[in-house]
């Protein structure tokens, strides 16, 4: 994949951390705030939501990539068995298995 087109023509199923979404919602603007609008609204889109039992891991990514939106990534990642779809890949020097994007 290496663009949000493919995700919205190809009716990919992806998860997004609904932390990572309120972030990026809040930096987008123009037409990246209203793709971002699309992609969130597709039905192959589930929004993850934090999990209390998840709270050690995500401190330590939180710690780890010194932001709260990667660190919901990563434990997202790692509970479903996912890459991570990342431009901030170095942030995250870990073994998590990444595709960069964009790629």
């Amino acid at each position: 994949m290496s663009n949000p087109h493919e995700v919205i023509e190809d009716g990919v199923r992806f998860g997004v951390p609904v932390v990572a979404a309120a972030e990026a919602l809040t930096m987008a603007t123009g037409k990246d705030l209203a793709l971002l609008h699309r992609l969130l609204a597709l039905p192959a889109c589930a929004l993850l939501p934090e999990r209390t039992e998840d709270f050690p891991e995500l401190t330590f990514w939180q710690r780890k990539t010194q932001r709260f939106d990667l660190a919901a990534a990563a434990v997202a990642g790692l509970i479903h068995d996912a890459a991570v779809l990342t431009g901030e890949g170095p942030g995250y020097s870990g073994g998590l298995p990444l595709i960069p994007f964009p790629g």
